[in-house]
């Protein structure tokens, strides 16, 4: 069923992602998935996580300032609404800057 598919699926990608940041098992191994830099353009670079299913998702971003030093983005994590994204967002800059 449909909904069945989606309900595994929203319990899978989550969790083969978590292993994989987190060292439960290694990228060689099936459901590891990957992260790499790649370049996005000629002063930018995106952390790209590739889920076992081939599914992408650019985690972060680093790019040049205008006067040398370099900024980053860290993407917070994706929710069903507005305020559960901000809320995140909320707690991940709390969790940077403390």
């Amino acid at each position: 069923e449909p909904a069945d598919r989606r309900d595994i699926l929203r319990a899978m990608l989550p969790g083969s992602f978590n292993g994989a940041a987190f060292g439960v098992y290694g990228a060689d191994e099936i459901g590891g998935g990957s992260m790499e830099w790649m370049q996005a353009g000629p002063t930018q670079f995106d952390l790209v996580y590739t889920g076992p299913s081939g599914l992408k998702c650019n985690l972060g971003r680093v790019y040049s300032q205008p006067d040398g030093s370099w900024a980053a983005l860290v993407v917070a994590g994706a929710k069903d609404d507005l305020y559960a994204a901000m809320a995140s967002a909320e707690w991940a800059i709390s969790k940077l800057s403390s």
